[in-house]
Order: structure tokens, then sequence, then C-alpha cells
């Protein structure tokens, strides 16, 4: 299982890409955001199945059949710390966060820096906050 975050693929070319991979099962969120900006992959002999979409993130519950393991990965790509922090708040109290382990990976660079200068990027007021996963 993979994800590939802010790749500047396409909705027209998602399925060629995909169908370049061994032959794997893949979702992005385009329904959530016209840029696509991630694109979630695994491997059949996984169950996945996917919880929760949105313009920051994809939560999907996996099943590991010969482990007989069962957990919750977040992908994410975070453009805005306060409201993902918040989305993330609210999914926690949910049944399939609240039972299982839950992974949260992707990229938090971009909510965590600011680079809107040509300078050295200067850290985000909310990086306490996001460090301490708390929401503000």
């Amino acid at each position: 299982m993979g994800a590939l975050f802010e790749t500047h693929i396409k909705k027209e070319s998602d399925s060629t890409f995909i169908n370049r991979l061994p032959p794997w099962r893949s979702e992005d969120n385009f329904i959530a955001n016209e840029s696509g900006r991630i694109l979630v992959f695994w491997d059949p002999s996984l169950s996945v199945v996917i919880y929760h979409k949105s313009d920051q993130m994809i939560m999907c519950g996996v099943f590991v059949p010969q482990l007989q393991h069962y957990f919750t990965v977040s992908f994410i790509y975070a453009f805005n710390c306060h409201l993902l922090w918040q989305e993330l708040a609210d999914l926690r109290g949910s049944s399939p966060t609240s039972s299982r382990p839950w992974i949260l990976a992707g990229d938090l660079t971009k909510s965590l820096v600011n680079t809107s200068t040509r300078q050295f990027p200067k850290l985000s007021p909310l990086l306490p906050a996001c460090r301490r996963c708390e929401v503000v």
C-alpha cells in the first residue's frame, strides 16, 4: 500500500498512470479536489474500504488477511493545518478510528512552513499546535 502526493496527474491521465503499475487497485481525491492531490494504491490481496475523502486526506480501513489484522490509515497532503486538525478531531470519535490502530501518513510540510517569501522559510504560527496534534 502506498500513496503519491501532489502528483499533478490529470483525472483523464489517472487510469493511464495506474495501468502502468502492477495490477493494483487505487483511489484518488479528485471528487474532493479538482487537482487530485492524493493517489492511494494497494495490492489486491489487501481488503481496503475508503471511509473518508477530502481535499487534504483519504482515510481507509485496511484488513491484512495473512495477519488477520485491521487498521485505519489516513494519507494526508496538508495545506491548511487548522482545518486538517479539526477534520482529524471530528473523525477521531467515529467508529473506524476509535476501535482500530490509526496511522497518519503524508506530507504536512506545506501547512507547517510559510514559504511565501523568497528568503528562508518561516515557521507557521500553527506549528506548535500541529506538532502536538491540537485543534486550535
